[in-house]
């Protein structure tokens, strides 16, 4: 009370300020497990794997150190206290939940408006043959007319000189 809630901002940012770094520095620590476990491979490059770990994990811990920085400032940046009374809070709430039932019953009545002014149409009906059904073709040159399934009758379609004859 005496300080007018200004420890309470202070708690706060320290607060969000230790759980962010807690968060980041738990997973460099699983990333430095994760790269002392693939730097055993530079042995067979010929390579040190000390100095290689040395050298990732100093890039490791300033990203590290970057990204938490980052994250801090902007989590402080954006996130406030609430500084309106409770009151005011939940009739916004209320107004805002009235609006959202009327744009929704406006909706409903525009739909079923549009749904009674469309004209009924039919179904397209589709004759699809099957491939086991049997099926009259015609030559193209001869004129000779057979009777055969579909799958086999395909390939003579499909190569131009067969047509596949309507039936009745």
């Amino acid at each position: 009370y005496n300080s007018e809630g200004k420890a309470l901002l202070q708690d706060f940012e320290k607060g969000i300020t230790l759980a962010l770094i807690d968060e980041n520095w738990k997973e460099h620590l699983r990333e430095m497990d994760e790269l002392r476990k693939s730097v055993q491979s530079a042995v067979y490059e010929q390579k040190d794997p000390l100095v290689i770990y040395k050298q990732e994990s100093f890039a490791l811990f300033s990203n590290m150190l970057d990204k938490t920085n980052k994250e801090i400032i902007s989590f402080l940046f954006k996130g406030s206290l609430p500084s309106t009374p409770e009151e005011s809070r939940i009739e916004q709430a209320k107004e805002v939940k009235q609006k959202t039932m009327e744009s929704r019953e406006f909706d409903d009545s525009r739909r079923k408006q549009q749904v009674q002014e469309r004209p009924v149409l039919e179904p397209i009906r589709v004759n699809k043959i099957g491939r086991n059904e049997v099926v009259n073709i015609r030559n193209l040159r001869t004129g000779e007319v057979k009777s055969l399934k579909f799958k086999q009758a395909q390939n003579l379609i499909d190569e131009g000189s067969w047509v596949l004859i309507e039936q009745d």
